[in-house]
């Protein structure tokens, strides 16, 4: 879990308030550029910068601030504050600002949201401030009447892959965070979350940490010196574990290989065979795109690297024996030097081998992976899941969602843009599906139904 050192700013001051009251301010620096190189000093590996001016007034306020502290400062930024127009992302962006935060904008014109993410993806972020569960904008100075979780949802639709949220009734008070409402947020919203409000000991952080959450944004605990950064940044990685870990139970043979099956994600098509040692999967694991060793070069290759043919990673699998992998990935162009799709482009018929026609086709059988996960997760619950949480909740809960998607996507389907159609229309398959389960149907019945129709 990653943990995030607050510095908020009102008239170019480094200041902490009091569930966002303006009228409870207290300044605890002069130079908020001092305390940034401050944490940086002491471990921090991402600051979380608001300047509160420009949320309330709903234009950036402390812009020459925030340029002076990215700097003075080698580790990554994310700004929230009076961000409400594509103008003023771009401005970030070209700052320097590794993740901009929208927050007002997000309820209020959710379009902004929407084009910032077609043209940066991960690099935006949306702010969810919640009292009662329901969002304030306007630097906390107003409550709407949208759920803190409906919002979060429809973000994810859109696009949104980080979401700042703050409980404010526990927003600078020390109190600990609302870890109940952190778990929910992550169990709906299906995005990484972000957990802000309360921190104030190393044991919240714990607790944050098996509500899921990415990471945790400190402020006061910091400033009141009740956390030490550092002590908070190594229980922050102990909670998030090392990537490497599984690797010490792979079995390598005697050259410290292992051999990996790249298979196409979506449609399920393999698409070749190579070998990797540990060097490689590590570096797989760090860049996501894959990287084996070549037995006669005796060298690392990135696939991709001379042809353009990358191979993103999604999920890497471990078989029963721990002595092969398979990686799901999204290939570029073809995995093949013949230039086919898949290098297993032959089938052996009657003794001699015929050439196939290779690339993706997802089909129906997607329905049926998605189908398979759920039965999955029944048999075998995973905490945090949120088929689990819907399985658990009932078939009243299952068909509420399954009503709401339809729902929405007949509101979708109503406007212009297709792709809210094609987000919608997923999100309904998948709630069916579901359902089905929770029924103990599949898909196959559905599908002989409608076999006998069209005949």
């Amino acid at each position: 879990m990653k943990i995030y050192p607050a510095i908020d700013i009102i008239d170019g001051k480094c200041v902490r308030l009091v569930q966002g009251d303006y009228s409870q301010k207290t300044t605890f620096a002069e130079n908020p550029v001092e305390v940034a190189k401050k944490w940086e000093k002491q471990g921090g590996e991402f600051l979380h910068i608001v300047d509160l001016d420009g949320a309330k007034s709903g234009k950036s306020e402390n812009f020459a601030v925030i340029k002076a502290i990215i700097e003075a400062v080698n580790i990554p930024v994310e700004v929230g504050g009076g961000i409400r127009t594509l103008e003023d992302v771009d401005k970030m962006i070209e700052l320097g600002v590794k993740r901009v935060i929208i927050g007002t904008s997000a309820i209020e014109n959710p379009n902004v949201v929407k084009r910032a993410v077609d043209k940066y993806g991960e690099k935006i972020a949306v702010g969810i401030d919640a009292k009662d569960g329901k969002v304030a904008v306007c630097g906390w100075e107003e409550v709407s009447e949208v759920s803190a979780i409906d919002l979060a949802i429809k973000m994810r639709k859109i696009g949104v892959k980080y979401i700042i949220y703050t409980d404010i009734a526990t927003d600078g008070m020390l109190k600990g965070p609302n870890v109940s409402a952190m778990a929910e947020m992550v169990r709906e919203s299906g995005v990484n979350v972000i957990a802000s409000g309360g921190v104030s000991s190393l044991d919240d952080i714990s607790a944050l940490g098996k509500a899921k959450v990415q990471g945790a944004i400190i402020g006061k605990a910091l400033y009141t010196e009740n956390i030490s950064l550092p002590d908070a940044v190594k229980l922050g990685k102990e909670i998030e574990g090392s990537p490497y870990d599984f690797i010490s139970g792979l079995k390598f043979d005697e050259k410290g290989l292992i051999p990996t099956i790249a298979q196409d994600a979506k449609s399920g098509e393999v698409l070749m065979c190579a070998y990797m040692n540990e060097e490689s999967l590590k570096k797989t694991i760090d860049s996501k795109n894959a990287v084996y060793f070549s037995r006669s070069r005796q060298e690392l290759w990135e696939k991709g690297a001379t042809s353009g043919h990358y191979q993103k990673v999604k999920n890497i699998l471990v078989d029963c024996d721990c002595d092969a992998i398979v990686l799901k990935v999204e290939q570029t162009g073809a995995a093949c030097h013949t230039n086919n799709y898949s290098c297993f482009y032959r089938e052996a018929v009657g003794g001699i081998l015929e050439e196939i026609t290779t690339g993706r086709n997802i089909g129906e059988g997607v329905l049926y992976d998605v189908f398979d996960t759920i039965v999955s997760r029944k048999e075998n619950p995973k905490e945090g899941s949120y088929t689990n949480y819907l399985l658990d909740k009932g078939i009243d809960k299952i068909l509420k969602k399954v009503g709401e998607e339809a729902t929405e996507t007949i509101i979708a389907a109503k406007g212009e843009d297709n792709g809210e159609v094609v987000y919608e229309a997923a999100d309904l398959l998948y709630h069916l599906s579901v359902m089905l389960v929770d029924k103990g149907l599949t898909w196959d019945d559905i599908f002989d139904e409608l076999a006998k129709r069209h005949k």
